[in-house]
């Protein structure tokens, strides 16, 4: 039922045609909450996406294996974007997200046992709390010593096509690094530091990878 020809079946028969039939596989999708298990015969999990899951213009991976395979698991989500304030940083987010949940380990944001959310309004939300598109939400922390600095960081260099260019031509786009403030929870006894453990990571400046287009 899920297997796929390769050309499809209307093509007419001709001398030297190579007909090859791709066996489906099973994979388990989970998409923005949805949870099944579907066929398909892509192994390249951005094949897949584009070729189908209807309206995977909008989608973004989560979680994916860098190939396909029986049994597989992706985590596809419809990005979502709105305002995060925590440690004393704010960042504006559009992140591929379903809950609070997922926003906080977007931004490796632990809460700590007293610790809880709050959104526009001053209300305490759960970390199972679906977000929407413009939602504010900040991280009100109890009782626990933070120390927060500011980190400069880098993201990898990336290539792109572009079909204006000719053929063996390229251009650059220099990128530039961006800073992350990072707050940890420091632990201390008879006023000596025995553990630091980073609780937050927050870029406040995004950084912009150098783009090589071809």
């Amino acid at each position: 039922e899920f297997d796929r020809v390769v050309p499809p079946p209307p093509t007419a028969l001709r001398d030297g045609l190579t007909v090859t039939v791709l066996r489906a596989f099973p994979i388990n999708r989970d998409l923005d909450g949805d949870i099944e298990t579907v066929y398909t015969t892509y192994a390249s999990p951005s094949d897949y996406l584009r070729r189908e899951v209807p309206g995977g213009d909008a989608l973004v991976y989560r979680s994916k294996p860098d190939r396909l395979e029986a049994q597989s698991t992706i985590i596809l989500r419809t990005p979502h974007s709105g305002h995060l304030v925590v440690d004393g940083a704010a960042v504006d987010y559009t992140v591929p997200a379903l809950d609070v949940d997922e926003l906080l380990a977007q931004y490796s944001v632990e809460l700590g046992q007293e610790d809880y959310v709050i959104d526009a309004s001053g209300r305490a939300v759960g970390r199972d709390t679906r977000l929407v598109d413009g939602a504010q939400y900040s991280v009100i922390r109890v009782g626990r010593e933070l120390e927060r600095v500011d980190e400069t960081y880098t993201v990898a260099d990336e290539r792109q096509p572009d079909h204006t260019m000719n053929v063996g031509e390229t251009r650059v786009e220099v990128g530039a690094p961006g800073i992350m403030s990072v707050s940890s929870e420091v632990t201390r006894r008879n006023n000596e530091e025995v553990e630091r453990k980073v609780v937050s990571r927050i870029p406040t400046v995004v950084a912009r990878p150098t783009i090589t287009y071809y």
